[in-house]
């Protein structure tokens, strides 16, 4: 896993914003740059977790994932940040595909809005390492 560098991606890439009963996923691809949000998956259970994040794997087949990390205000790490881990190595090793985890602080406090926050959670996480990625090219 890669910690918020891109060189190179080409199509989609989904950016999710973890969590044990939520995950919010955003979507982008290499031509515009721009995340949007895309949904909130809402599980029961880690294999009904699998599910839902197989079927958005399987309808996108993205090239890129972002996962978010949580990190505390001061840079230390937040007690979820292993949890967030966790799902990255998962995506990585079961789809064979890049993933690079991004801080994801300030985020919460960036998609406040009316219906899950999730969501637009993802999509800030997503557009933070593709500006990153412009502005290094």
């Amino acid at each position: 896993m890669s910690w918020l560098r891109l060189n190179t991606f080409k199509g989609i890439a989904l950016g999710f914003d973890y969590g044990i009963k939520r995950i919010g996923v955003a979507i982008a691809n290499s031509i515009n740059l721009k995340a949007r949000p895309l949904k909130v998956l809402i599980a029961t259970s880690k294999k009904c977790q699998q599910e839902l994040v197989d079927k958005e794997v399987l309808e996108w087949r993205p090239s890129l994932f972002v996962v978010g990390l949580p990190v505390n205000v001061n840079g230390s790490r937040h007690k979820f940040a292993n949890e967030c881990e966790k799902f990255a190595r998962l995506l990585e090793s079961t789809y064979k595909t890049k993933v690079i985890l991004a801080d994801e602080r300030w985020t919460s406090v960036l998609a406040k809005g009316p219906g899950l926050d999730d969501a637009r959670a993802a999509a800030i996480i997503l557009q933070g390492v593709l500006d990153d990625k412009n502005q290094a090219n």
